[in-house]
């Protein structure tokens, strides 16, 4: 298994349960039926149950064995299990044939544990003419022996498929009767070691083609997969190597959680380079802390651009949840968004839909019945546009990009509704493309701006016909790399709800305390106390400003300080400049808390800050109310004769104030 699995999947599967709504969806402590058969990503449940996870949880899961894989997927499909370990290709026949599953999990992807293996007699795949071949039929070992025929120009008529269990496959291998095989590990190994074949096509060969997943009956998760918070990342932070493409160029993971803190847990995990992911990229530091802003700046959409498909309710619920940001101390600013509404219809609009049909191009040509109505007719859209097309279409989204990138200069982050409104069933069956294409107003846009995007709950709404309320959600965006501030203003935006909306996803439980986390990336920004003159208002805060310093608080110093008012200097410009020395007297009875602002600023600008600092002043460490020390003004040694003690003013404010 591999060691990311064992690290996450492993800590977090009964996290991942709950948050799905799988454990949340039954009566308490009721028994979860999860089928699960001989694959080896598939083990990380059993270190889960070793490990008493479900139980820390909360959760009493039955893994249920079956010696056959098919076995499973049929007790799935038959509503015996609440839940099966499965893979992607093995899902879409129970789907197309309306069985009520969902994939809830990507369990891992398999880059070598499945493969055709073959006796010394074949020696290519124009040897397997007319050969018998052993699998599971309608399995995945059906799925990888098509994709591989087709890949070396052959059909699955052109073998003669002999139906047997993985297990049963490879032993008749084995004993020499079928010629070939498809199995998965541990078979391909004891076939290997026996000397009596090889492998002539293995999983690796098709990067992504077997998503390993947990798939769950809808009943055991109706109703209960929504109240969470949702961490779309910067593009290219977490690895997408080995996951079945819908656009490599746009692809990102997604994390899923109860809490905004969970997901940050994830993330920090799982937020690490992959060198051999093409499109990875490294974290970058991710600039001001927007939880930790007094008042940060968010922006939301013009009244004439929201759309709510005529449902009255959720414009309520957009207006309830604008009102909880001005609640958390934020600036509300309205911003123009056609560039954003523009790039958005070009996703599905543009020809982006040529990457969708590229990704799989040759099952989807080989094999078009076997995929879902709706997403054949989008897919196959795909192989129409021209390659002018793609040019034309790419320069108008970096066009639109820069205009985009101007809202930055107004505002911290961007509040959005995460959806329109919610069809019914009915009407997305009805008109499946329509709907979705709503559904996606607010959010197709993302991954083309290449922006980061918080998913966090907002309260509940009642359509109408509808017999429950049913959760209303907003996003949080910010520029990429911004991952970090995004979930810690999630953080602050979770904590502050109240009543049924302040819960743990569709648990009913209360939401926890938050608690610090180790930032996944750092944020290459710097804290400055200052207490004079380039306090906000005051003559030097452009010096602050004009680095792109954020206010992060006004506090004060440990009781233990004094506070001077220097000699005024004459500045080039002919300014009457005043300026004070903060003081630390550890023991002295005529101590006392100092007024501070604490401002933060990138790293890259501290230097240059401190360089336009003129003596006796510098830059020392500074002790605040709160315990904590950050860099603040000091003063040289000896530099306070002539100097005017105002420690009794409490702050620099308040004497100039008096003074004048």
């Amino acid at each position: 298994m591999p060691a990311f699995l064992s690290r996450v999947t492993s800590g977090l599967v009964a996290g991942v349960l709950a948050a799905s709504g799988l454990l949340a969806a039954l009566p308490a402590r009721a028994e979860v039926k999860v089928g699960v058969s001989d694959w080896p990503g598939w083990v990380a449940w059993y270190v889960a149950e070793k490990k008493g996870f479900f139980k820390k949880h909360g959760a009493d899961v039955k893994l249920v064995w079956f010696p056959n894989y098919t076995d499973s997927i049929s007790a799935l499909s038959a509503g015996q299990l609440d839940a099966n370990a499965q893979t992607w290709s093995d899902t879409m026949g129970p789907l197309a044939k309306g069985v009520p599953v969902k994939a809830i999990l990507v369990n891992d992807n398999s880059a070598g544990n499945d493969a055709l293996v073959v006796g010394p007699k074949i020696r290519s795949f124009a040897d397997l003419k007319g050969k018998s071949v052993a699998l599971e039929q309608y399995s995945v070992s059906h799925f990888v022996l098509v994709n591989a025929l087709a890949k070396n120009g052959l059909k699955a008529s052109d073998v003669k498929i002999v139906n047997l269990s993985a297990g049963d496959a490879a032993a008749a291998f084995l004993g020499g009767r079928v010629e070939a095989a498809v199995v998965w590990n541990p078979w391909i190994h004891q076939i290997e070691t026996s000397g009596k074949g090889r492998a002539l096509f293995t999983s690796k060969d098709l990067p992504g083609l077997i998503p390993d997943l947990l798939v769950a009956q809808d009943k055991a998760i109706a109703g209960k997969r929504n109240h969470l918070v949702g961490l779309k990342p910067s593009l290219g932070l977490l690895s997408a190597r080995g996951v079945v493409p819908a656009c490599r160029t746009l692809d990102t993971i997604s994390i899923f959680a109860l809490t905004a803190d969970d997901a940050h847990r994830v993330f920090a995990v799982a937020a690490a380079f992959d060198a051999e992911d093409a499109y990875a990229r490294p974290a970058e530091p991710h600039g001001v802390d927007l939880g930790a802003l007094a008042a940060p700046r968010i922006g939301v959409p013009r009244a004439d651009q929201l759309d709510f498909c005529g449902s009255a309710v959720d414009a309520q619920a957009w207006a309830d949840a604008v009102a909880h940001a001005c609640g958390l101390g934020a600036e509300i600013v309205e911003l123009d968004i056609a560039p954003l509404l523009e790039t958005a219809r070009l996703l599905y609009g543009g020809p982006w839909v040529a990457e969708r049909y590229q990704a799989i191009r040759g099952f989807i040509d080989a094999q078009p019945e076997a995929v879902f109505p709706v997403t054949r007719e989008i897919t196959l859209g795909g192989a129409r546009p021209l390659a002018a097309d793609a040019f034309a279409a790419q320069y108008r989204l970096k066009a639109l990009q820069r205009q985009a990138a101007q809202v930055w200069r107004q505002v911290d982050a961007l509040l959005t509704p995460t959806a329109p409104t919610h069809p019914t069933i009915e009407a997305m069956l009805a008109e499946p493309i329509a709907r979705n294409s709503e559904l996606g107003l607010y959010t197709n846009f993302m991954n083309l701006l290449d922006w980061a995007a918080v998913a966090v709950p907002a309260g509940f709404v009642t359509r109408p016909g509808a017999t429950a309320p049913m959760p209303h959600g907003v996003t949080l965006c910010a520029p990429a790399h911004q991952d970090v501030p995004l979930l810690h203003l999630a953080r602050r935006w979770q904590a502050a709800l109240q009543g049924r909306a302040a819960t743990l996803g569709a648990t009913g439980q209360p939401l926890p305390a938050a608690q610090p986390i180790t930032p996944a990336v750092p944020s290459g920004q710097l804290r400055v106390a200052v207490c004079g003159a380039h306090l906000e208002g005051q003559p030097l805060n452009g010096q602050l400003t004009s680095r792109g310093a954020r206010l992060i608080t006004r506090t004060t110093t440990t009781p233990d300080h004094r506070l001077y008012a220097l000699p005024p200097i004459v500045t080039p410009a002919g300014q009457r400049l005043l300026r004070p020395a903060l003081v630390h007297a550890p023991g002295d009875p005529l101590g006392r808390a100092i007024e501070v602002e604490v401002w933060e600023l990138p790293a890259r600008e501290f230097g240059s800050f401190v360089a336009a600092i003129p003596a006796p002043l510098g830059i020392g460490k500074t002790r605040l109310a709160d315990g904590s020390v950050v860099p603040g003004f000091i003063c040289e040694e000896g530099a306070l004769a002539g100097a005017t003690d105002i420690t009794g003013y409490g702050g620099w404010r308040a004497w100039v104030g008096r003074a004048v």
